[in-house]
């Protein structure tokens, strides 16, 4: 009996530690390899913390988003995104991949919702937001909303170079 206590408080001080190493090499940024592989592990092995849940799958998404694969990152993002409905950057880098593989229509909502979650965000990023959301309304038909998005990017950051040219593209003033 005295084994046994023994072998099972064994295992949980090993399993609780290949749990903490994972949720390690989850954190980490300097091996993307072994970020990935760890958080994997982590999300396997822990599916009753969200919050945990949420900080893995968005480490994972960033280094998908590093080694290339866009399509892993969307779907990590959207599943940091269904742990942590209020989670801007998600929403945010989100709208960033689908703007750079020229998923327009895909860009709005999430770029919508990422200033509608953070309205006080830094600067510099509130304005590429709106900036960003204004080229995928330009790119979509829509260009009364892109010029009001170019515009409020330019109130928040005047020297925001893309607002400006969009305005320029479609023939309006700042």
């Amino acid at each position: 009996m005295k084994q046994l206590a023994l072998a099972l408080m064994f295992s949980c001080v090993v399993g609780g530690h290949a749990w903490a190493d994972a949720k390690l090499d989850c954190h980490q940024h300097e091996d993307r390899d072994r970020q990935l592989k760890g958080c994997t592990r982590y999300i396997e092995e822990n599916q009753a913390n969200r919050n945990e849940l949420s900080v893995a799958y968005f480490f994972r998404a960033s280094a998908y988003l590093h080694e290339g694969d866009k399509d892993l990152a969307i779907a990590d993002l959207t599943k940091v995104i269904e742990h942590d409905p209020k989670n801007s950057a998600a929403y945010g880098i989100r709208g960033l991949v689908h703007f750079n593989s020229g998923e327009h229509d895909r860009v709005i909502p999430d770029l919508t919702k990422a200033i509608e979650l953070e309205p006080n965000a830094d600067d510099r990023l509130q304005a590429s937001r709106h900036m960003l959301r204004g080229v995928a309304y330009e790119k979509t038909g829509s260009a009364d909303l892109a010029i009001a998005d170019f515009r409020r990017a330019l109130a928040i950051d005047p020297d925001q170079r893309g607002s400006q040219d969009g305005l320029r593209r479609l023939g309006a003033t700042p």
